[in-house]
């Protein structure tokens, strides 16, 4: 049930020198000399596991620089970690030759996994409970990377039951995998459900949580939002989507400031998770609600206001055009705020093209009566999207009347835009679908960001190095007001970092 002691030695040896070796990159233990982590900070530990996991290619240019001098055997076992499985397991026994680690989401898999110095059993006789941990192929054996004692959660009734029933499943599908060399025949789609991420970032096991939805009231079903943070799902939307309180709960979430704080409840998701959810609900009184988030909320919503919300209300559907029409004639609002709209209106006219000519007179009346120069810009680029020359004498009006702000658009980008130059970027941000946003990859790529934003600000804990470098590197970039953004959003540039520093 454990490695023998020239291989325990082995291990270490390799993995200290790797993590060495991150280090060196990452400066997370300051003052470190060489590979050993002997009586070193265990969290710090952590952390330099969570960066190599995070960045795998880190053990590609360790092998390519081979800075110990290892021989073949040594880098190709350091090689094969590239194969590692990361995240929450059940441990749920120790037969003789291994300990049974169960990985329960998704298609669900047990493996045979070996201790290094010590018997698993000897630090885990209390079964089941749950281990966060990494395993490793060593040797065309299963270990884990050295990290896992101090995580264990015992599992108490009745989720036993019910993870002993997906061990049985996982047993009679694949068998105890005994090595991560084996090929696993597996269903090609993911569980849309994630729950192997819902599992290892939040309290909540998916599997007990799934069955209970039908049955519980709406309030409780915000109380789980707010728990599992960024990883919801579909699932849980829809059900929330078809109660007839929905709205109710929405609009005490919106309202209430510590849900938009990311140190506060739910990380600060839980909002930008209700204004995607209002247009699957679909009513006036819905959109009603976005409509006030995005005015008041509009600091808030940041980014996501140009990104996602377009898409946003795009989703309510024909019905919403005379209300976004009388939103975006509001003098008050924000001038991106405004632009979302409009940027929406348009776009409806390609899906319902009986309103093109409504929706055109009321951009242009926008055009002509505004004071405000940014959102002039804005709305000529809107106007422009219809490719109808015929806005043309108006737009340039503006132009000549010094009622434009050229830093947005120019005259002849316009004429472009017209031209239809620019219609591959033009509606990237509206073809998007709301209940996408609580897709696996998309949580994912939220993760992504997510994760590296808080590493960043655990291990940068002053100056960030990258920061001068990066910052240089963007000041030699031009880029066009109506190309691509290179921030990579898929927005165009004037709708996204230009004028905010970057």
């Amino acid at each position: 049930m454990k490695l023998s002691k020239q291989d325990a030695a082995l291990f270490y040896k390799l993995n200290w020198a790797l993590l060495y070796y991150v280090n060196q990159e990452f400066t997370v233990i300051k003052g470190l000399t060489k590979p050993d982590f002997k009586d070193r900070d265990r969290n710090q530990i952590q952390l330099l596991h969570k960066i190599l996991f995070s960045n795998i290619e880190l053990i590609d240019s360790f092998i390519d620089e081979n800075p110990f001098n290892f021989n073949k055997d040594e880098l190709t076992i350091i090689e094969k970690w590239k194969t590692f499985i990361k995240g929450k397991f059940c441990v749920i026994s120790h037969p003789k030759e291994h300990t049974i680690f169960l990985q329960p989401f998704n298609n669900p898999k047990a493996y045979a996994v070996l201790g290094l110095y010590e018997d698993m059993s000897d630090f885990s006789s209390n079964l089941p409970v749950y281990a966060d941990t990494v395993l490793l192929p060593f040797k065309e054996k299963i270990i884990y990377s050295g990290m896992i004692k101090s995580n264990f959660i015992r599992i108490e009734e009745p989720e036993n039951e019910v993870l002993m029933n997906i061990y049985q499943k996982a047993k009679n599908r694949f068998g105890i995998i005994r090595s991560l060399d084996e090929i696993v025949i597996e269903d090609e789609d993911l569980d849309e459900d994630f729950g192997d991420l819902i599992a290892s970032e939040t309290d909540i096991a998916w599997y007990m949580l799934e069955p209970e939805l039908p049955k519980m009231p709406t309030e409780i079903l915000i109380e789980a939002l707010k728990i599992l943070g960024l990883y919801v799902n579909k699932k849980i939307v829809m059900e929330i989507a078809k109660r007839d309180d929905a709205v109710f709960w929405l609009r005490k979430v919106i309202q209430d400031g510590r849900y938009w704080d990311r140190e506060d409840y739910g990380g600060g998701w839980l909002p930008i998770h209700a204004i995607h959810i209002l247009p699957l609900i679909n009513t006036k009184e819905s959109l009603e609600l976005l409509l006030d988030t995005i005015r008041y909320r509009s600091e808030e919503i940041d980014h996501w206001l140009t990104e996602n919300v377009a898409s946003i209300l795009i989703a309510f559907g024909e019905d919403a055009i005379e209300d976004l029409k009388h939103y975006s004639s509001d003098e008050t609002l924000d001038s991106f705020t405004r632009s979302t709209v409009t940027l929406s209106l348009a776009f409806l006219t390609t899906k319902y093209p009986s309103h093109e000519d409504n929706v055109k007179e009321h951009l242009l009346k926008l055009l002509n009566t505004t004071s405000d120069p940014t959102f002039a810009c804005l709305v000529a680029g809107d106007l422009a999207s219809f490719h109808d020359p015929s806005v043309m004498p108006d737009i340039r009006k503006a132009f000549e009347e010094d009622r434009m702000d050229e830093i947005i658009d120019s005259e002849e980008e316009i004429e472009l835009t017209i031209a239809g130059e620019y219609d591959s970027i033009l509606f990237n941000t509206c073809k998007k679908y709301p209940l996408d946003h609580f897709s696996r990859g998309n949580i994912e790529y939220l993760h992504s960001i997510n994760d590296s934003n808080s590493m960043s600000d655990n291990i940068f804990l002053d100056d960030d190095p990258f920061e001068f470098e990066y910052e240089d590197q963007l000041k030699k970039i031009k880029v066009g007001r109506n190309e691509p953004c290179p921030c990579g959003s898929g927005k165009k540039y004037k709708k996204c970092c230009m004028g905010k520093g970057a």
